[in-house]
């Protein structure tokens, strides 16, 4: 008898002590949560981008100058790293090209992409052990994928009439770095090469007589990032 009430007294101060513990990982999880949140950044983007497609139109130039604003956040990997992040982006551009031989036909598309970049920043050692850092200034590097869904375009009838029309989806990967002031503002550099056949239904022969489609899209782009 002695035996079963030591028993009971004993689960049921097993099951307060795991109670404990569970609201003890429960309040150290949101603490860590609240603290990685403070740390987390949100911005803006604007730059200004050379866009083509290759091995489509037959005398296609780069579009010059095409716009692209967007909003991104910054997350650090994790409490301890100040060097580390992931920053998704949301961005409206303007992308595509233009016919070398005619003015008036021009192949533009406006997409949403979504960057997925990863993002490192390190020291320049160019400048003196006092000019560096996060403090003052310092350079960043980032790659990554990214989506891009289209919304609009211009000669979408003759896109379709001997192209075969343009796909919905543009995939590509980005890799780029720039310089970083404070950590407040950026100017970076960043190439996108397409991974897939915008022209899904086009294809373009060869010289050595094989059909082939490459039809992807680059695009070489100057960004400048604020912080809020």
């Amino acid at each position: 008898m002695i035996f079963f009430k030591y028993l009971q007294v004993q689960v049921i101060y097993t099951h307060k002590m795991i109670k404990n513990l569970q609201i003890i990982y429960v309040a150290i999880l949101l603490l860590s949560i609240s603290t990685l949140k403070s740390q987390v950044q949100f911005g803006v983007k604007g730059s200004l981008q050379f866009t083509n497609i290759r091995n489509v139109h037959r005398h296609s130039e780069t579009r010059v100058f095409a716009p692209a604003v967007g909003l991104f956040a910054q997350i650090p990997f994790n409490d301890f790293n100040d060097s580390w992040f992931f920053k998704p982006e949301v961005v409206y551009s303007e992308q595509g090209e233009k016919d070398g031989k005619d003015i008036n036909v021009k192949f533009y598309q406006t997409y949403i992409n979504v960057p997925l970049m990863v993002k490192f920043y390190f020291e320049d050692f160019i400048f003196p052990p006092c000019c560096r850092g996060k403090d003052t200034h310092e350079f960043f590097i980032e790659a990554g994928p990214q989506v891009g869904y289209i919304i609009n375009q211009k000669n979408k009838f003759r896109d379709k009439k001997w192209y075969g029309g343009v796909s919905k989806f543009d995939i590509s990967a980005g890799l780029g770095g720039g310089i970083s002031f404070f950590r407040k503002h950026e100017i970076g550099v960043r190439y996108n090469w397409g991974l897939n056949n915008i022209y899904q239904n086009y294809r373009a022969y060869s010289k050595n007589g094989k059909w082939f489609k490459s039809h992807n899209t680059s695009n070489l782009g100057v960004s400048y990032y604020y912080f809020f």
